[in-house]
């Protein structure tokens, strides 16, 4: 099964699994237990839990497809025991056929556009329709997002974000310079990936000191297609159409120095940023911007709870926390109501 789903309400049939039966518009639920929003590993885990416990779920997801970060993930996810390394698209299809042949309701394409922490009500675009749902207790799972550097020249065509694969497509930049931004995990893994290919790579970080593992950062240090640029932040980067090169604006935030570098290409990777729009108002937040919780993962609010990269730190963030998170959630909820 793909991770691709269509709305619907699942559900088992004695010992065999139902059809898949379309919730209609004028049948949308307009109550229950545990609302889930995001349908990524921990808002798949959160389902799945409310399934075994037998509570009461909706679980909505405003993209086409459920998966979150695993649909467009492409390296490979290493140190879960019992495992060997995992393909983020095989974990993507176990995840969303196990909520879907278990009988977890959700809906995709269902976006939450309003949120009322005081009245537990939550307002559902879902085609252009909007409905009302109130619930008991919410599950905020909405993931991450890519950070950005947010300067000029940022959409130039050879400037990638972090959805670009540097595990799948490095061999493009063979005998090409590139410029990696970052100094996490996820950068300094795309820069050995792009020198392995044969490239030239300039890894630039703002900071003095890389934040990424130490395995990753000996490997850099060692390369000598890599060469590393610290206390340096982009300043812009311009196309040069004759060359088809982007040029970028460098600044040494040590001394103010200001260079270029021409390159042929730009991959960002300066972390992500929690998507937490819906609740920030409502709750406490960390230094770090992620939602701050208790040990159950229940925010400052009662009843409301942040779970996997919501309120998560950046060195923390995994598929095996986020799948612990959606079901500790959910069994304190339910312990919660009872």
């Amino acid at each position: 099964m793909s991770c691709k789903s269509d709305v619907h309400d699942h559900r088992p049939t004695g010992a065999a699994v139902s059809s898949q039966v379309h919730i209609a518009q004028s049948n949308f639920p307009t109550e229950t237990n545990i609302l889930i929003i995001g349908g990524g590993p921990a808002g798949l885990s959160a389902a799945y839990t409310c399934k075994t416990l037998g509570v009461p779920h909706l679980l909505l997801e405003a993209a086409e497809e459920l998966g979150g970060q695993l649909r467009w993930t492409h390296s490979t996810i290493r140190g879960v025991i019992g495992s060997a390394n995992l393909v983020p698209a095989d974990v993507c299809k176990q995840l969303v056929s196990t909520v879907t042949m278990s009988g977890c309701i959700f809906r995709t394409r269902a976006a939450v556009i309003g949120l009322d922490v005081g009245e537990r009500t939550a307002i559902v675009s879902v085609s252009e329709v909007t409905h009302k749902v109130r619930f008991d207790s919410l599950i905020l799972a909405t993931g991450a997002s890519e950070r950005r550097l947010g300067v000029a020249g940022e959409e130039l065509p050879p400037v990638f974000g972090a959805r670009f694969s540097t595990s799948r497509s490095a061999a493009q930049f063979a005998n090409r310079r590139v410029v990696v931004v970052g100094g996490g995990d996820r950068a300094l893994e795309g820069a050995l990936h792009l020198a392995l290919a044969g490239a030239e790579v300039f890894v630039v970080h703002r900071r003095a000191q890389f934040r990424a593992r130490p395995d990753f950062q000996q490997r850099v240090w060692l390369d000598s297609r890599i060469h590393v640029v610290l206390s340096t932040v982009v300043e812009e980067m311009k196309s040069d159409e004759q060359s088809q090169a982007v040029v970028v604006t460098l600044r040494d935030t040590s001394n103010g120095r200001i260079f270029n570098e021409r390159v042929d290409a730009v991959v960002v990777r300066i972390g992500m940023e929690p998507q937490i729009s819906l609740i920030r108002a409502f709750v406490d937040l960390s230094d770090d911007g992620t939602v701050l919780t208790d040990r159950f993962l229940q925010t400052s609010q009662p009843g409301i709870y942040a779970v996997g990269d919501t309120c998560t730190p950046a060195w923390g963030a995994s598929v095996v926390t986020a799948i612990g998170h959606g079901a500790l959630a959910v069994r304190h909820a339910s312990h919660s109501q009872l």
